[in-house]
């Protein structure tokens, strides 16, 4: 993938059989998502919009908003709540990121160096947190239920990303412990992807069981 061409191009084109008015579809939608992706992480600290864009322009598969653009064909896709739904599910997913390579003592992310090594770990974990209140901002517009929804992914993440760094405790079953840790650190944000969209424009929980599936639980 060239640099002109946008993050979202990749994971879209690894999709074979898509009908065309779909990927159509997902496509402008996603143009969409990475408009405002972009106008979310802006500051009016010229310092703070470099560290909060570090990773954006690193690129990316964009796979969890284009989740939410996928869901959303099963309402109105077209819906004012769509967009800024799956930019929230990024910016969350972007924010963590941040933060892990902070834990991880990481010196690359996405073919870049990592944020903690370019500036500091101080840097790195504000940059994190700015991008969760921006997410935050975005939700205030989208109704209580988007809020709560929100609130209880973030608690799994965390609880997820907790349980990785103790481990198991005694007597549990590390390969059980490790697919909990799954299901909470990375499924629970993806079922989210599917559940973020507001109800009233989606088949009730089309695909908000999919994502923890993957981590190999239920959504709570």
């Amino acid at each position: 993938m060239t640099s002109a061409q946008p993050a979202y191009e990749r994971p879209l084109g690894e999709l074979e059989g898509l009908p065309p008015d779909l990927e159509h579809a997902v496509r402008t939608g996603m143009e969409a998502v990475e408009q405002q992706l972009r106008t979310a992480v802006k500051s009016d600290v010229p310092f703070v919009t470099e560290t909060a864009s570090h990773l954006i322009e690193a690129g990316g598969k964009r796979f969890r908003p284009m989740l939410v653009v996928l869901a959303a064909q099963f309402g109105d896709p077209h819906a004012p709540g769509v967009v800024p739904s799956a930019v929230v599910c990024e910016l969350t997913h972007l924010g963590t990121l941040y933060h892990d390579d902070v834990m991880d003592e990481a010196a690359m992310r996405r073919g870049a160096p990592s944020a903690n090594a370019r500036w500091t770990n101080t840097v790195a974990i504000l940059t994190g947190d700015f991008l969760f209140s921006r997410a935050s901002d975005l939700l205030a517009d989208l109704g209580p239920e988007a809020v709560r929804i929100q609130a209880r992914t973030f608690a799994r993440l965390v609880t997820g990303q907790i349980g990785e760094t103790v481990g198991p405790v005694d007597d549990e079953d590390p390969v059980e412990h490790y697919i909990s840790v799954l299901a909470d650190k990375t499924g629970s944000l993806i079922a989210t992807c599917g559940d973020q969209v507001p109800r009233h424009l989606v088949q009730e929980r089309v695909l908000s069981g999919h994502g923890a599936s993957q981590g190999g639980l239920h959504p709570r």
